[in-house]
């Protein structure tokens, strides 16, 4: 205060506080999530094997996963209706693979319309604790950083992927139930940046045989040594 006491209240009604640094979410790759489905698979854990599918289909919160019937389940038009959570209204879920949409309907065929679709070890509706505690576990089998894994990383996932594959982002706002497409809008930075580094890594339109990185003077166009602070040409330093 006693810094900015020479300053005007109109002056400092001008003045705004830095930006936090948006951090993007985190999400697995293909090659994770199989790693998963492998462990739970080998363990013959059905039940695990089709959260995890569940989870990365529909992109849905682990609240809503928690909150899911069979009666909820439309298999003939390929969606699950989600449940009010978070003050939004009701909307569905698309899942589109057929394979899951099989083995879906294979662990849900012995059970009653009333019953929710994923239940705890002790006949109990899976909270969001327990699905993540034991994603956790199974992803510690799979040699993946447990704390990396959640349920929620899932529905960050699904959108990525989604976004990566070419899915519009409305789409993906509507799947997920955003509220606002600026919302949906961080996975779109995340494959910006996956085609970045793709691009950088692999330099593509190189016109050199070696695929080399070069550098150039930004005052005359000499080729310079990547390390070069100054233009052995024309003598202009280098940012």
């Amino acid at each position: 205060t006693k810094v900015l006491g020479h300053l005007s209240q109109n002056e400092l009604n001008y003045l705004k506080a830095p930006k936090k640094e948006e951090k993007l979410p985190v999400f697995l790759s293909k090659e994770e999530i199989n790693k998963m489905l492998s462990i739970v698979h080998s363990n013959n854990d059905i039940r695990s094997e089709v959260l995890i599918l569940f989870l990365y289909n529909t992109g849905c919160r682990p609240g809503e996963v928690s909150r899911v019937k069979i009666k909820d389940i439309d298999f003939n038009n390929k969606f699950v209706l989600v449940k009010k959570t978070k003050g939004k209204k009701e909307r569905t879920a698309h899942m589109f693979d057929e394979s899951f949409l099989q083995y879906l309907k294979f662990y849900t065929i012995n059970k009653k319309d009333e019953d929710c679709l994923f239940l705890s070890n002790w006949n109990k509706p899976y909270t969001v604790k327990g699905i993540t505690k034991n994603l956790k576990s199974i992803a510690k089998q799979a040699g993946i950083d447990p704390n990396k894994i959640s349920a929620h990383k899932f529905r960050h996932t699904h959108a990525v992927h989604a976004i990566k594959s070419g899915v519009s982002i409305v789409s993906v706002r509507d799947q997920l139930g955003h509220s606002s497409i600026a919302i949906t809008d961080k996975y779109t930075k995340i494959v910006d940046t996956i085609r970045r580094k793709d691009y950088e890594d692999h330099v593509p339109f190189s016109l050199k045989s070696n695929q080399k990185k070069s550098k150039y003077c930004l005052n005359c166009g000499y080729e310079l040594p990547l390390n070069a602070n100054f233009c052995p040409s024309c003598g202009a330093q280098q940012k």
